[in-house]
């Protein structure tokens, strides 16, 4: 069927045919084609039709657009991508078809709502490059802006700081065999790179442009190019949250091959695939989703070098011993959000009210935090300088103390903040009584005791 709404489906469709397409239409979010036979499979969702009388009804299934998270969260669970098509003019105020852009696409490697990310396990994306014998290996996630690489003499290595890491996608530049990855990197979503992006001069001024630091090795370097021009493409060309590009050497650790880790279940146990039991399991009394997700870093990183050692333990050695300070640095912490992820979704324009309140609480928080370990030399080298106190009031003094999720629902702007918007929300919940007093004050300027006003429902 062609019709001016199908054309522009097809055409967003073709720009992303790997993805389901979720296309916005008024509260659903439709599927068309085989992606509604595919979604309506994975969803349980009814699987009806548009224009059933045609001799060929176009499959079609739909979610509302207020549960889609949920629908999404499944969707990259089952490792599918998702592109989301939004209305981005008014209906009311288009003239003809209202206009529909792809203004976001969610794989498993590129998320940032909470709902679909575990708080405790970073969420990579991993990009494979090869150059004249060596290998690079670089890892971005999205809803932190971690950005780290490292580069190796074979891909034996590579594959094994792969398994080392855990991506959840992964993109694989020229010069590799299929055969020799398919084992390795089963169970990884493998996408198709940006056209172009693992090329030498492309990923490196792609990397000068993002204000990032080249990496002297060439492979890395591609690497590192191929994860962020895929990840920029993912997100609309909006990754703020990435700020620097950190890079390892692997001489620096212990490396374990995937056999070792596996058998040492260091973060999953061999026979249920759970966290439970494992070793991150047991050690892991981290009090915020950032502290584990660190600790599960240095599982997998053992350290080699002993003066990075013997500091680790020095600071261990004064928490156990300084109880009071223990307690309080605790406190503290247990006040604390996941700030990485929600400054990551706030710079995406997808963080709601309640990230915001999480925000200014864990800014609240953090004052107390710094006095617990003033003076303790092993603690005080990484205490923040800037707090953004005034970021938390600011917070605070517009924001309800608890305001709802979805910010269609209203109710977020504390009244006496902004003196305007009380007005309009009194005329909105009290528009009778507003026009009671004013029919009352004409009466009394006027003179005309029988002087009335009406309302049409236009």
């Amino acid at each position: 069927m062609s019709t001016p709404m199908f054309e522009q489906y097809h055409r967003l469709k073709a720009a992303h045919p790997e993805a389901l397409l979720f296309f916005r239409m008024g509260d659903f979010y439709e599927l068309f084609f085989d992606d509604a036979r595919e979604a309506a499979g994975l969803l349980e969702l009814t699987l009806t039709s548009r224009n059933k009388n045609d001799p060929e009804p176009i499959p079609m299934a739909g979610v509302p657009h207020h549960a889609a998270a949920s629908y999404i969260q499944k969707l990259v669970e089952a490792g599918r991508r998702v592109a989301i098509a939004e209305q981005v003019e008014d209906p009311a105020l288009a003239k003809g078809l209202v206009r529909r852009e792809v203004t976001r696409v969610v794989t498993p490697g590129v998320a940032f709502d909470s709902r679909v990310l575990d708080q405790r396990v970073p969420n990579y994306l991993a990009a494979l490059a090869t150059h004249e014998g060596r290998f690079g290996v670089a890892v971005l996630d999205c809803s932190t802006g971690d950005f780290q690489g490292t580069e190796v003499g074979s891909l034996v290595a590579a594959l094994s700081e792969l398994a080392r890491l855990e991506p959840r996608e992964v993109l694989v530049g020229p010069g590799f065999d299929p055969r020799d990855l398919r084992r390795h990197l089963k169970g990884i979503l493998q996408s198709p790179p940006v056209t172009g992006s693992f090329d030498d001069g492309v990923a490196r001024g792609l990397l000068i442009k993002r204000g990032l630091e080249v990496p002297s090795a060439p492979a890395l370097a591609r690497a590192a190019g191929a994860a962020l021009a895929y990840g920029l493409a993912m997100t609309g060309g909006e990754l703020p949250n990435v700020r620097d590009l950190r890079t390892w050497v692997t001489r620096g650790f212990m490396v374990l091959d995937d056999t070792t880790r596996r058998n040492l279940e260091l973060v999953r146990t061999q026979r249920t695939l759970q966290r439970k039991g494992s070793l991150l399991h047991l050690v892991d009394r981290t009090c915020t989703a950032m502290g584990g997700r660190r600790l599960r870093e240095w599982l997998g990183f053992p350290l080699l070098d002993l003066e990075r050692i013997a500091q680790r333990q020095l600071a261990i050695h004064t928490l156990v011993e300084e109880i009071d300070v223990r307690e309080q640095v605790e406190w503290a912490l247990q006040q604390v959000a996941d700030v990485e992820r929600i400054v990551s979704r706030v710079t995406q324009g997808t963080a709601n009210a309640r990230d915001l309140a999480a925000l200014a609480t864990t800014l609240e928080a953090l004052p107390d935090l710094v006095s617990a370990c003033r003076g303790l030399k092993p603690l005080e080298a990484h205490l923040p300088e800037d707090l953004t106190q005034d970021v938390k009031a600011d917070i605070q003094a517009w924001l309800v103390d608890e305001p709802p999720i979805l910010i269609t629902e209203g109710g977020l702007i504390r009244e006496g903040a902004h003196a305007e918007l009380d007005q309009l929300v009194g005329l909105a919940m009290d528009g009778v009584g507003v026009l009671g007093d004013l029919e009352q004050r004409e009466r009394e300027a006027s003179g005309i005791t029988t002087l009335k006003l009406r309302q049409n429902k236009v």
